[in-house]
């Protein structure tokens, strides 16, 4: 039996055991230096990549455009009822480095261009805007305005703007304000080396009656296309590695350092 006069001793609560070092979260594996790496490596891949892509172009048509030693474009037909076609201002402008327009750089400039119709005497010329624009007074003739052609050249679309008036007084030849032209039956070449002004190309037929039907097509020597795209290649990749380099070192995964031994 329990003796009544005893009194129960009340019990201590347990105390939660002590806790232990609690570990800390690891950090974040984004720092701000990480993210600056990847932003700048990713515009430096980009980057690098259209510089590969201009100079690879550079090349393609160093090594598959050339024609006689000029870089040419395909030809294309113009075509008006009139007695001339005529291109609007070619503005060269004087503030340009004279270098751009040497024969290290630009080169000589070729236009190449043969009437529809074999048998018909084609000229081209190229003169100053306004003597070109005085020989043209009054001559019912087409300006050239626009040229519209996808990259790829699937689609041509030139613009043209009519001038009215009447025939010329005189056949293009006997002028003597061109600076270099070209005339007669077959495919005509026409070169000329490059200068500030304004200028203005005109194709005619060479006995200046209507009508002007003509394939034509324009090119450049260009003797520093080869070096300036290999260069482009060259600082492209330089790029390219940069930027890879970057990318990897922002976005590798970091091992924590092994926890020190008690």
């Amino acid at each position: 039996m329990t003796d009544p006069t005893t009194t129960e001793q009340p019990r201590e609560p347990e105390r939660p055991p002590a806790a232990g070092p609690q570990t800390p979260a690891p950090p974040s594996r984004w720092t701000a230096g990480r993210i600056v790496m990847l932003v700048v490596g990713s515009l430096l891949a980009l980057l690098a990549l259209a510089v590969i892509g201009s100079g690879a172009y550079g090349l393609w048509l160093h090594t598959t455009q050339r024609a006689d030693g000029y870089v040419m474009t395909s030809s294309e037909r113009f075509a008006t009822g009139e007695y001339a076609l005529a291109t609007r201002t070619l503005h060269l402008s004087s503030d340009v480095p004279s270098f751009l327009y040497g024969r290290d750089w630009l080169g000589d400039v070729r236009i190449r261009g043969e009437s529809e119709n074999p048998a018909r005497a084609l000229f081209i010329g190229i003169g100053r805007k306004a003597d070109v624009d005085r020989y043209l007074a009054g001559v019912a003739h087409t300006e050239v305005t626009d040229v519209d052609s996808s990259v790829f050249g699937s689609t041509y679309r030139p613009s043209y703007t009519a001038r009215p008036g009447g025939a010329p007084a005189t056949p293009p030849a006997r002028e003597r304000f061109w600076v270099a032209q070209a005339a007669g039956q077959g495919t005509q070449a026409l070169t000329w080396s490059v200068k500030p002004g304004r200028w203005s190309v005109v194709v005619m037929r060479a006995d200046a009656s209507r009508g002007v039907s003509a394939d034509l097509a324009a090119g450049a020597k260009l003797p520093a296309l080869l070096w300036v795209s290999i260069t482009l290649l060259g600082v492209g990749l330089l790029l390219l590695g940069g930027g890879a380099a970057l990318i990897w070192f922002g976005g590798r995964e970091r091992r924590a350092p092994a926890p020190a031994a008690v």
